[in-house]
């Protein structure tokens, strides 16, 4: 007994050791030399997520077999050009009602020269202006546009989502402006204001859910998604510096660039990373927040619809950018599902779609690899 006990006690300890020497090796390396550490705790986080959640392979690894005997192709209602005119217009009658695509909006006020902590300090910057736009009844978005030193006179709209300000994606922007293109950087409604309104027959209440919107007394309540960006868009085009437009969003930006690419053609090329799944894949997971699954919205465009119009059109594309082992949302080979069928819909429509898996990480993220992936794409699809 005392043998098996001592036994015990060494493997313990033992074990104890690894993990503690472990651990203490990781912060180490962290401070001296950060890029191998980001490179060894991917490696780590995937090989745990395939390796060891064996619970979990239709998630990351496999595709659900009631999922492959649904017929994706039957799914998609865009097929000509006049069903991309069609489709288009009721999403923008879904979002904006009868007067459509409001390309009069402008932003409330534009801060020009604006001083910002994180991206003032960037030598890549020149100027920042701040672009402010109030939507009724309360809500209010703070945009940056970042002009770079040197540029290329096209712009990235950028939209972080609901993952925080878009600071937390300044490396990614940096690479953007870095490489001469301006930006217009977005977050989500939820993460600039979260108003307290008056609410018939509730009282007043604080926003801080998407659902929240349903409380509104407004017939439009998408608006509070796409008016900032619409608003913020028109306002850059105006000026003349830019000659295309290229939206990138990520996480719930990501659904917002999937909407705006189909509902606004002016909107070029397109990379929504972890953004959206169709709505037949959200019955385990991805079923997300309320104006991903808005009734009027899905009645005009279903999201295999969006991304065939958001490629229709000559020199239009989109590539959909997913994380294979991402832990939030959008993970695993569920794709292979829909990704021919809407391949095939938009060939024929002048435009190009295709789908970018990133499987070098086990995070929601935006990795800097798939960055890389997105600016060769645009670089190898210029402006005709």
């Amino acid at each position: 007994m005392r043998a098996l006990w001592r036994l015990f006690k060494t493997f313990l300890y033992g074990f104890l050791t690894v993990i503690v020497l472990t651990w203490g090796g990781s912060l180490v390396l962290r401070q001296v030399d950060e890029p191998t550490y980001e490179v060894a705790r991917d490696w780590v986080r995937v090989a745990r997520t395939k390796y060891f959640r064996p619970g979990h392979h239709h998630r990351f690894l496999e595709t659900r077999p009631e999922f492959k005997s649904i017929d994706a192709e039957a799914l998609v209602r865009i097929h000509t050009q006049s069903d991309v005119w069609s489709a288009r217009g009721e999403l923008q009658r879904a979002i904006w009602g009868h007067k459509g695509l409001p390309v009069d909006l402008k932003p409330t006020r534009v801060d020009t020269g604006f001083q910002d902590a994180v991206f003032s300090a960037m030598p890549e910057v020149a100027r920042i202006d701040q672009v402010i736009r109030e939507t009724p009844p309360g809500f209010i978005s703070r945009a940056f546009h970042i002009i770079p030193q040197k540029p290329n006179g096209k712009l990235v709209l950028f939209h972080e989502g609901n993952t925080g300000r878009f600071h937390r994606n300044a490396k990614v922007i940096q690479r953007f402006l870095a490489a001469g293109y301006g930006v217009l950087a977005f977050s989500m409604w939820i993460i600039d204001r979260q108003p307290d309104l008056v609410v018939r027959g509730a009282g007043k209440i604080k926003f801080i859910d998407h659902q929240h919107l349903k409380f509104l007394d407004e017939p439009h309540p998408m608006r509070v998604y796409f008016d900032p960006m619409v608003a913020g868009l028109n306002a850059m085009l105006e000026t003349g510096a830019y000659d295309d437009v290229i939206g990138i969003g990520f996480s719930g930006g990501g659904w917002a660039i999937t909407v705006l690419a189909a509902v606004d053609p002016r909107v070029r090329l397109s990379y929504p990373v972890a953004g959206s799944y169709p709505i037949y894949l959200r019955k385990y997971r991805n079923w997300s927040t309320w104006q991903e699954t808005y009734p009027q919205m899905l009645a005009a465009a279903n999201y295999l619809d969006m991304y065939v119009m958001a490629s229709a059109g000559q020199g239009r594309r989109q590539m959909q950018v997913l994380n294979q082992f991402d832990g939030c949302c959008y993970s695993g080979l569920d794709w292979q599902t829909y990704a021919d069928a809407v391949r095939d819909a938009a060939s024929p429509l002048g435009g190009g779609w295709e789908i970018y898996v990133d499987s070098s990480h086990a995070d929601h993220r935006f990795s800097m690899l798939a960055v890389d992936r997105v600016l060769e794409d645009i670089r190898t699809h210029p402006r005709p």
